[in-house]
């Protein structure tokens, strides 16, 4: 299973389920239901729903429906991430990641641990998600996934830029500059939102903008769409420290609506805060007040 795919490849596989059946039909629920989990999270869990029942009439083996079931947890749990059912979330990440752990997947694993240390991000515990993030990326080399084990790195090295930028500079800042070139466009999300976010803190604003640009590019074309409203919002800030309001409400209009679209309650908040931000720097305050009492709705 790969962690993320381009749009291109997502159609193509979309396109083989209305013919499918079986235990065909089965992997490809799975399969689409995670590769669409930010493209489409409603859709996602209804696919889930689907594969959860196929999975039950099906004859398989005791580790096939393991796995099975191990991916399709892993998967709802990411969905009801994204709506902020984080207890909910947290169950079903544990629950895959012991199933995942008694097979012996370490891609699983990995993605188990990823799903985790976000959930901790959002708990406010940022030691605990490191060390999450630190065993996806072990469990994603263990299982020779290059791929995901980099993706976990660049995202360490993010968050890194907030509470060590001199760290993170040493770190990895030329690492990652020298692995930007023909990087899969999955981990370049992550690659530039590193580039960006040390430039943004150095208060660097050109190199900002450019590497969230591309940041945003890459999300979009390989259905990171979290990273893509965050991106949006960041590019929304970077201009407006520009002192570029009109170009500022352009991008953070573009991030909210991505965020209306997902009805994902903190990307939505995200965005709503920071367009009344800018709608205040403009002298539009109704718009402002009436954005920011959407936000304390959507974020209660």
């Amino acid at each position: 299973m790969e962690i993320w795919v381009v749009e291109q490849d997502f159609q193509a596989l979309e396109s083989l389920l209305p013919a499918a059946q079986g235990l065909g039909r089965l992997a490809l629920l799975v399969e689409i239901a995670w590769h669409i989990r930010q493209r489409d999270t409603l859709r996602a869990q209804e696919l889930i729903v689907e594969a959860r029942a196929l999975c039950e009439s099906e004859i398989l083996t005791p580790a096939q429906r393991q796995a099975t079931l191990a991916r399709i947890a892993l998967t709802a749990g990411e969905t009801h991430w994204l709506f902020a059912e984080i207890d909910l979330a947290q169950a079903l990440a544990n629950k895959a990641l012991t199933n995942f752990a008694e097979l012996g997947d370490a891609i699983g694993c990995s993605d188990a641990h990823a799903l985790l240390a976000v959930l901790m991000g959002e708990r406010g515990e940022p030691e605990r998600r490191d060390q999450h993030l630190e065993q996806a990326v072990y469990f994603a080399r263990q299982g020779s996934d290059n791929l995901r084990a980099d993706i976990g790195e660049a995202a360490i090295a993010l968050w890194t830029v907030f509470k060590d930028l001199n760290l993170a500079q040493e770190r990895w800042g030329a690492h990652f500059v020298a692995a930007q070139a023909g990087a899969h466009p999955a981990l370049s999300v992550w690659i530039h939102g590193f580039i960006g976010m040390l430039a943004f803190q150095k208060t660097d604003i050109a190199p900002t903008v450019e590497h969230l640009l591309k940041s945003f590019n890459a999300a979009q074309l390989t259905g990171q769409v979290q990273r893509q409203i965050i991106a949006a919002t960041n590019l929304g800030v970077a201009f407006g420290n520009l002192n570029d309001p009109q170009t500022a409400m352009e991008w953070l209009q573009r991030a909210l609506v991505l965020a209306r679209r997902t009805a994902w309650p903190s990307s939505l908040g995200l965005a709503l805060v920071q367009t009344a931000t800018t709608q205040r720097v403009l002298d539009r305050f109704d718009a402002a007040q009436a954005l920011l009492e959407e936000a304390l709705q959507v974020l209660e």
